[in-house]
């Protein structure tokens, strides 16, 4: 049996079956770089430092080559500047909630929205130390349409004496049918102030108060002044309610289109925003914004309601086909009649929907020239024709029962061409977490595929991926697990260690068991050593074990460095710029002595390299313990990986995995199981590949060998 095309199959969608080529488990590995070749890929490490403390949903590159996350739990904006992250503005709204839950540049500003507004700062002023003397309030997105487009009732040019108590006479109230949901404040123009108190009052038909709030006169303003009141209050649609405006004191006055006619009084009444998304998307050089069922639109000024979907349709995502508009939806989290809307921008409805039975359309994913999208909670890609989705296949993953996971709608992207998909866990862990490929070097020759690219630095379970974005050569991601969050960015030149892949079950004749006897791995090219030994295979592996793989092809120290050093008063292996993964299995070896505590060919593991130090690391022995030193040993000290690659079999589908022990042939470019031999009906491989700083082994090909 032979495994290799790794490009030509990707991950399987189930562990028995899938297409030719294809693997059960991708994961940290580089397929699309050099065609047909299997290597490590990119390492990602945490950059959040102690700035960044809270969960970014939204990230994006800015035009200026600074990368920008907005906090899903509150109003703060981080710059990164390829140095560190800096919280360059809190925006706190006067109404509802301040997480930021979209953003986007657009015709020279950065927009952002948190619940209930929109805001933007001018490119220009981006590279300021403080942004509060810039940020603009572009407008509130839930004013009640029943105003109109002129966002009032009534007009100026005359104004009411304000009662002193509240009257039903319909000279005395400003009646209207609301179209929100929800009233969360209201709007007026006052035109001279009360010398002690206004009071804002909500009735229904029946005249019974839903909603209040008194402001003293001295946190009032002549002109509009926005009254929110304390909690959002539930309207019955298609019911007629009426608002009240009374001061205590004297001398208040309100704008209105007739004298001492309240029911022609300036009002905007004002809703409740989305507090979950606010997709935005620039299509036709208009900035589209979803929120709840509404699209909002911005050219030189906000338009609010520039389409509506059906009101139980929750609009999560957006895309575009070539000039038209494209609308992702959910119903609520559970209900699996999710939607997608084409609209061409002008129109004053949509021109083509389908439904579909997922829980939601996640995201859409960027692909030039076609469209694709992610849908509901496991993992299923579609395929959008124009007119409807049609089922792709699934990213993979093996789910059982309530097992989910979901991709968040900013966690989508593009590398290199290649869309990136940032995969979360809800509940099981059913697939590995983190970012994700759908790739092909050339879609003419190659298929695309999934593959699990880039491997979170916090790990792949119980993990949440908020957004995900790219700016030169590196891959940007947030997330969040458990109480700790960060953002992960790939390294400029170490590569991840411990990248692997697992073959499909597969069998020789599934009726007969099968002896399996030798496994060849072919390599293109290994990580280059300073180390002499051995120079080839003669007699029986020419002396060395097979154990000790850790011979071949391993650099003894890190890269551009000097010799191994021990420091006994802090405990640490000093190596300048070492780039060992934390956990890296290594060995020592010495042309003297090491030091008292430690043993040649002895495995250590590397312990809090990653992101701690970078020219030092402390290991650990095989029970755990952090190793002391007493002394610094003598002689030149050299460190070597513990294995170049690891090779697992599982037979009969639930047996634990057992590793195959491998040697070097040099001569013929292969590592060689020589003493492996086993029997089973059916069999699977997971192959472990180890990466030093910038340097990897290249795999092109496995060969397994039966009787």
């Amino acid at each position: 049996m032979t495994i290799n095309n790794w490009n030509m199959g990707g991950i399987s969608e189930s562990r028995i079956l899938g297409t030719p080529n294809s693997l059960w488990k991708m994961v940290g590995v580089n397929v699309h770089d050099e065609v047909g070749l299997l290597k490590n890929n990119k390492r990602m490490v945490n950059i959040a430092g102690n700035t960044v403390k809270e969960f970014c949903k939204v990230m994006l590159t800015h035009s200026n080559g600074l990368v920008y996350a907005f906090s899903s739990e509150s109003g703060k904006i981080y710059v990164w500047d390829e140095t560190e992250w800096t919280n360059i503005y809190t925006v706190t709204s006067g109404n509802g909630e301040s997480k930021i839950l979209g953003a986007c540049e657009y015709d020279g500003y950065l927009f952002f929205a948190t619940q209930n507004f929109l805001y933007r700062i001018q490119n220009e002023y981006l590279l300021e130390e403080s942004w509060t003397d810039y940020v603009e309030l572009v407008g509130n997105m839930t004013v009640d349409p029943v105003c109109g487009d002129n966002l009032f009732l009534g007009g100026t040019g005359a104004e009411q004496t304000l009662p002193t108590s509240i009257s039903e006479d319909a000279t005395m109230k400003t009646a209207y049918i609301p179209e929100n949901t929800f009233i969360s404040g209201v709007s007026i123009w006052i035109t001279a102030l009360p010398t002690t108190s206004l009071t804002v009052t909500v009735h229904d038909s029946n005249n019974s108060a839903i909603a209040t709030k008194t402001v003293l006169a001295s946190n009032l303003t002549t002109g509009i002044n926005d009254i929110y009141f304390e909690n959002p209050v539930a309207y019955r649609r298609g019911k007629t309610y009426h608002v009240h405006v009374i001061q205590t004191g004297t001398g208040g006055k309100v704008n209105t289109a007739i004298a001492d006619d309240q029911s022609t009084m300036y009002l905007s009444l004002y809703g409740v925003g989305d507090t979950l998304y606010h997709p935005m998307i620039v299509q036709n050089n208009v900035l589209f914004i979803g929120d709840r069922h509404y699209v909002h639109q911005y050219e030189n000024r906000l338009a609010l309601w520039a389409l509506d979907v059906p009101r139980e349709q929750h609009i999560k995502c957006l895309g575009k086909i070539d000039i038209d508009l494209l609308i992702g939806t959910e119903v609520s989290a559970d209900i699996h009649r999710a939607m997608i809307f084409r609209w061409n921008t002008w129109s004053e409805s949509w021109t083509i929907e389908d439904e579909i039975p997922e829980r939601s359309i996640n995201a859409f994913i960027p692909v030039d020239n076609y469209v694709y999208v992610i849908a509901g909670n496991r993992g299923n890609v579609y395929f959008y024709n124009g007119q409807i989705l049609e089922l792709w296949r699934r990213i993979g993953g093996e789910f059982l029962g309530a097992d989910t996971i979901q991709v968040h709608p900013n966690a989508v992207g593009s590398f290199n061409g290649i869309p990136l998909i940032g995969v979360s866990n809800l509940v099981g862990n059913p697939i590995e977490q983190g970012i994700y490929s759908m790739g092909t070097v050339n879609a003419r020759q190659f298929p695309r595929i999934f593959c699990l690219d880039y491997v979170p630095s916090a790990g792949m379970e119980a993990l949440d991926i908020g957004a995900i974005c790219s700016m030169g050569n590196d891959v940007y991601m947030t997330w969040k697990k458990g109480d700790l969050v960060g953002i992960d960015k790939t390294h400029a030149s170490y590569l991840y260690s411990g990248a692997y892949i697992q073959t499909r079950v597969f069998y020789k004749d599934r009726n007969v068991r099968s002896t399996y006897r030798k496994a060849v791995i072919n390599y293109h090219k290994i990580l280059q050593s300073q180390y002499e030994k051995p120079t080839g295979l003669s007699g029986t592996l020419g002396g060395y074990s097979a154990s000790q793989n850790y011979w071949a092809g391993f650099p003894t120290v890190g890269v551009n460095t000097t010799q191994v050093r021990f420091d006994p008063d802090t405990n640490r292996v000093i190596l300048a710029r070492h780039g060992l993964t934390e956990g890296e299995a290594i060995v020592f070896t010495t042309d003297g002595r090491l030091p008292t505590e430690l043993n040649e060919y002895t495995t250590y593991y590397v312990f809090y390299a990653t992101d701690i130090e970078e020219d030092s690391f402390q290991i650990v022995d095989e029970e755990g313990n952090i190793v002391t030193f007493s002394d610094e040993g003598e002689g030149v000290h050299k460190v070597h990986l513990k294995d170049l690659l690891r090779l697992y079999y599982r037979k009969d589908y639930n047996e634990g995995w057992k590793e195959v022990e491998l040697v070097q042939d040099i001569d013929k470019n292969q590592f060689i199981s020589e003493s492996w031999g086993d029997w089973a009906f059916c069999m699977e491989l997971k192959l472990e590949m180890r990466a030093w700083a910038g340097l990897t082994t290249v795999i092109d090909e496995i060969t397994l060998y039966t009787e």
